[in-house]
């Protein structure tokens, strides 16, 4: 019989397999006979473990009476009183899931063990409950819905719980129905989650996620949802792909930090971001803060908001009951479905310097607090950008509305100078008015207006004519015989000269 073709592994292969029953692929339930070779070989792995790390010169004779306390339950008392537990090492193992207690119940001899390592082992079962076992996970994969037990972290191999580890279904870790309230060990590191992670009420005294630098390689997690949890250390997670982020009723008190990563839809309702809030460069789908209190510097610089290839629905970004108790910086971010900061309470301005905010999903109130932000640094020019915006808004506003003056001043003002943009189209008017007055100047002199209107009258005419000229501010101005018509053109000269002035100053405006 052959020997197992796993790297270091001296055991013989299972059947016509080309493995031992450890690292043979079971894919779930043991099966047969191998249920039985698979639990006598980890226990012959463990002996040999334990031997070898042992000083004693007669290691075969320690490897037989290993076997035999494990096969009960135990450990030799000799090496439980002396405390020199050897680190227990499993590299490559398939380990197969459980059906509770029973004669060949693999989880039984693991928790007597007291410290191990797995090391890219694969796991079928749901759960690995080893109570006050020091553990850790190296490279490993699980394959079903994994439920995260109390445990002690083995510092010896790692700083971390689960390090470069894939998980293939969801994963749980809460402090419900028993489960462990406080963590203070880290608990992952560069791991992707195919399904769904799940943090809820767990008091977090370290990171939960104590990543490398990923440059060059991003990390996937398809839908994280943090509920009830508290988490005093720094929450980081960078240059990963979020199919959704959820989170609820929690507190951050470290920074909180999701950069340069992907997210389809982010949600965050009844949150205290106690430190730093920092979502640099990274795009969102839809995008949703509500209830939620950031007293330290909110980094949103360079971010996208509302990309259509990352989401559905309503993808404007909302901030509702947000307070802003730091400054916040919208700089170089871009909201493609529009924006909505109506209802946020900002203590200090924002700066939105070369945000891209779309006109079509952002309403008024938030295109006013992007212009008076503007204005209370100076940048007027920017503010006057969002000052054509937010007149626009209120013109659409209107729309649906009866006729009044306040809606035809905004029309006309849109019209003549873009509410202070233009000042070429202003000057242009006046131009053309110009020629036109002059024009009806040469037809009265001329006697051509009479030959066109025969049906004026004269005493009309008169009449208006005289109520004209008693209009002081203008009465020197006036063309006697054409005075109502000279004032008509004057009111429009005085403001389409205006429009020309407040266009100008505002692109010169210091």
């Amino acid at each position: 019989m052959s020997i197992c073709d796993f790297d270091e592994c001296s055991y013989k292969n299972y059947s016509d397999a080309s493995s031992c029953a450890l690292h043979l692929e079971k894919g779930g339930e043991l099966n047969g006979s191998i249920r039985s070779d698979f639990f006598d070989l980890l226990i012959e792995s463990i002996a040999d473990q334990t031997a070898e790390s042992s000083l004693s010169s007669e290691k075969s004779q320690l490897k037989g009476r290993v076997i035999g306390c494990l096969k009960r339950g135990q450990l030799p008392s000799d090496l439980v009183l002396s405390g020199n537990k050897p680190v227990f090492v499993f590299s490559g193992v398939d380990f197969p899931s459980f059906g509770g207690s029973g004669q060949y119940n693999y989880l039984d001899a693991l928790r007597i063990l007291g410290r191990i390592h797995f090391n890219q082992c694969k796991f079928w079962g749901g759960i690995l409950d080893l109570h006050n076992t020091q553990v850790s996970y190296q490279e490993c994969r699980f394959y079903n819905n994994w439920t995260v037990s109390k445990g002690k972290l083995l510092e010896e191999y790692q700083n971390v719980l689960y390090d470069s580890c894939r998980f293939e279904g969801d994963v749980l870790l809460s402090g419900g129905d028993g489960g462990a309230k406080d963590w203070s060990a880290p608990v992952f590191s560069d791991c992707d989650f195919k399904g769904k992670l799940e943090l809820s009420r767990i008091s977090f005294g370290s990171r939960v996620f104590d990543n490398s630098d990923r440059k060059g390689r991003s990390a996937v997690c398809n839908s994280l949802i943090v509920s009830e949890c508290s988490v005093s250390d720094a929450f980081v997670i960078n240059n990963t792909i979020f199919q959704s982020i959820l989170i609820r009723d929690s507190t951050f008190s470290g920074k909180f930090k999701i950069r340069e990563s992907q997210v389809g839809g982010f949600e965050s309702r009844s949150v205290d971001f106690d430190n730093k809030f920092d979502l640099y460069g990274t795009k969102f789908g839809s995008f949703s803060l509500e209830k939620v209190v950031c007293e330290g510097f909110v980094n949103l610089e360079e971010s996208e908001f509302g990309l259509l290839d990352l989401s559905e629905g309503d993808l404007v970004a909302k901030f509702a009951h947000v307070t802003f108790l730091d400054f916040a910086n919208f700089r170089g971010a871009k909201f493609y479905s529009g924006l909505d900061i109506e209802k946020t309470n900002i203590k200090n301005s924002p700066n939105f310097l070369n945000a891209d905010v779309s006109f079509e999903g952002t309403n008024r109130e938030t295109l006013r607090i992007i212009k008076d932000s503007f204005d209370g640094v100076g940048n007027h020019i920017e503010a006057n950008k969002y000052f054509v915006l937010e007149m626009n808004k209120y013109r659409e506003e209107l729309s649906s509305k009866p006729r009044s003056q306040e809606k035809f001043i905004l029309w006309l003002s849109s019209k003549i100078s873009g509410f202070g943009v233009s000042y070429l189209r202003p000057l242009f008017y006046f131009f053309a008015l110009s020629v036109l007055y002059y024009l009806l100047i040469l037809g009265y002199e001329g006697n051509y207006l009479y030959k066109a209107f025969p049906g004026l009258s004269p005493f009309i005419i008169d009449h208006i004519n005289g109520f004209a000229s008693n209009i002081s501010p203008f009465k020197r101005f006036l063309k006697e015989g054409m005075e109502f018509i000279s004032l008509i053109f004057y009111i429009a000269f005085a403001i389409l000269v205006w429009h020309v002035v407040v266009a100008v100053k505002r692109h010169v405006r210091r």
